[in-house]
């Protein structure tokens, strides 16, 4: 079994069965969240330090890409900002999410690297929570499917909502920009979500909600299950 860790000096270590072996000096800046999976044969390491500096690291830095924030995202965006960070891997994408914008951002070396779409909340919608199609973002993506294979990501919002992402997608107007493709709206407090491309799970204060997420439309309910329940 691979890992990597990575250090306050901005250094990466990649460990195989506890024996070290590789060490890469990648920043002067302390190292915030680690990725390590591989694509297409291919293994990556993506890492993030406390500049939001990305960097796309190929087996064990024979070749590191940078992606700084002035290239990818805006250029007053802070580490601290970023409450969520996803990968789907299927797609090379990196997703990150402060309170009111979701960013999408290509980690692919060999196609669009550096390119981003976003979805910016309105009003006084704020992000509680955001949860990806983990099943679809484990696998490569097919473009050869009708929708291009797409990959769902469900966010809660702190008033209860939930919005429904393909994060593959963008508006036919503006390839930046992610399409919204439901909002849903409860009136109960939503305390877990799970999402696939076929069914989106909604754990309510005393029901389990089955939804559509193509359509948004109610499949089933089932009553009475923990209160407490946090995970689906």
């Amino acid at each position: 079994t691979i890992c990597v860790s990575g250090s306050e000096l901005g250094e990466l270590c990649w460990w195989e069965d506890t024996k070290l072996t590789a060490r890469l000096k990648l920043s002067s800046a302390t190292i915030m969240k680690l990725f390590i999976f591989n694509n297409n044969g291919l293994n990556y390491t993506i890492a993030i330090d406390s500049n939001l500096h990305i960097y796309i690291v190929l087996d064990k830095g024979e070749k590191v890409v940078t992606l700084d924030n002035s290239s990818a995202l805006p250029s007053d965006l802070k580490i601290n900002d970023i409450h969520f960070i996803k990968i789907d891997y299927g797609a090379m994408n990196l997703i990150l999410t402060t309170l009111t914008t979701i960013y999408v951002i290509s980690i692919d070396p060999q196609s669009d690297l550096g390119h981003y779409k976003n979805f910016e909340l309105t009003g006084n919608d704020r992000i509680k929570d955001l949860y990806i199609d983990e099943p679809t973002a484990l696998k490569p993506q097919d473009l050869n499917v009708a929708g291009e294979d797409g990959c769902y990501i469900a966010v809660t919002l702190e008033n209860n909502d939930i919005l429904i992402i393909n994060i593959r997608e963008s508006l036919d107007t503006d390839s930046s920009k992610l399409r919204l493709h439901k909002r849903l709206i409860f009136n109960e407090i939503i305390t877990a979500c799970q999402i696939n491309n076929v069914i989106l799970a909604v754990t309510l204060e005393d029901n389990l909600k089955i939804i559509d997420p193509a359509t948004g439309d109610l499949l089933k309910t089932v009553p009475k299950i923990d209160k407490l329940t946090q995970f689906i």
